[in-house]
């Protein structure tokens, strides 16, 4: 799903360098392309972290002289049609490069990760006194509660400019962990896909002076069909094209029989079926051993593993509408039909990419990855 726009409009991008703490060092508008990035793409995601590159001319950008590790880059973003500027990106540089092209042009580039990368530096140590750090909440809270441990607490660790947002209850989910020794950002990501109900993303305050942590009940706007102010993406409303629906039986099940604890006459075996797929595609029968697990609700586990393992389906396309910043956003959910089926997604993450090699007329292309909520076909 790519979109290719003409790009560089007076105003369109602005990128500023901040040192490690947050310190101004140099900012370069995108109207004079011959004096900034020569080639510049980043990727914002939610509930992760993107990435970014970019290379300019040593001799005549003025963010040269400040592309160094571990300062931030910021890309503002104001798009067409009058509205307001807004931060798109925020980064951190990881790798440097200098070097002179075949055309004999000395280049300075910088690569790094979006500022969510911060959870990847730490590991989740045991509380003083005891075995694990062992948290019991709303989802959303216990995430924050181990960040704040790691990234705030120990002073030789504690990384600059960084704050967490307060607990407001984002998740209605409670849970329960005992961790020790393990990797911060994958915690992270487990509590959040098992609850399923919250985003985390790390972001750049408005005034630049800092990075707060925060969780979300949405992160973008939902703008899912039946919302206040829906956006749908469909022939009709001409910003979709080439859409796909698709069904998948093949090796799809219908009907799994979960073998749970016990011995021979007396082991317990539950059968779980998905009748809508049936009546479609007809029976289709396999075994899952649970007998390890011994999980009490043998149901729910058969409900997961037919959901994993059964018949599929999907609506693919490709976005038209070039309204990135003003419809949408990384994080928002929207809605597409085609075919009297309707989809529910997420915007996951937005890739873009400003091809500056014919510098008269460069060229953005914007490719956002779409992850499916919910299909109703």
């Amino acid at each position: 799903m790519t979109i290719t726009i003409p790009a560089c409009a007076e105003g369109t991008l602005r990128a500023v360098l901040l040192s490690p703490t947050h310190g101004f060092l140099a900012e370069s508008y995108y109207e004079d392309a011959r004096r900034d990035f020569t080639s510049l793409s980043y990727v914002t995601k939610v509930n992760g972290w993107g990435s970014f590159s970019g290379a300019v001319a040593l001799a005549t950008s003025p963010l040269a002289e400040h592309m160094d590790p571990n300062n931030i880059l910021v890309i503002y973003r104001t798009p067409p049609g009058g509205a307001a500027e807004y931060i798109d990106f925020a980064g951190i540089v990881r790798r440097t490069e200098r070097f002179v092209t075949s055309t004999d042009i000395e280049l300075v580039q910088i690569y790094g990760r979006e500022a969510d990368s911060i959870i990847n530096r730490y590991f989740i140590e045991p509380t003083a006194g005891s075995v694990n750090n062992s948290k019991t909440g709303l989802a959303d809270d216990v995430v924050k509660g181990y960040v704040r441990d790691e990234c705030l607490l120990d002073p030789t660790k504690v990384y600059p400019n960084f704050f967490v947002a307060s607990d407001l209850g984002e998740s209605a989910t409670t849970l329960s962990r005992d961790i020790r020794y393990e990797h911060l950002a994958g915690v992270i990501k487990n509590i959040r896909d098992a609850a399923d109900d919250f985003d985390f993303k790390i972001t750049i305050l408005d005034d630049l002076s800092a990075f707060q942590f925060a969780t979300y009940e949405h992160y973008g706007l939902d703008r899912r069909i039946g919302s206040a102010s829906p956006l749908i993406f469909s022939l009709d409303n001409r910003n979709m094209q080439m859409p796909r629906y698709w069904r998948r039986g093949y090796d799809g099940i219908t009907r799994i029989l979960i073998l749970g604890g016990g011995q021979g006459l007396d082991r317990t075996v539950v059968t779980v079926e998905n009748a809508a797929a049936e009546a479609l595609w007809g029976f289709h029968e396999q075994t899952y051993d649970d007998r390890e697990e011994d999980t009490p609700n043998l149901t729910s586990v058969g409900e997961g593993v037919l959901l994993e393992r059964g018949p599929t389906s999907g609506l693919d396309f490709e976005i038209i509408s070039a309204n990135y910043g003003v419809e949408w956003k990384v994080g928002y959910k929207v809605s597409a039909e085609y075919a009297g089926v309707e989809a529910d997604y997420e915007i996951e993450q937005v890739r873009v990419v400003v091809n500056s090699e014919q510098l008269e007329s460069p060229i953005e292309a914007i490719t956002p990855d779409l992850r499916l909520l919910e299909l109703r076909d």
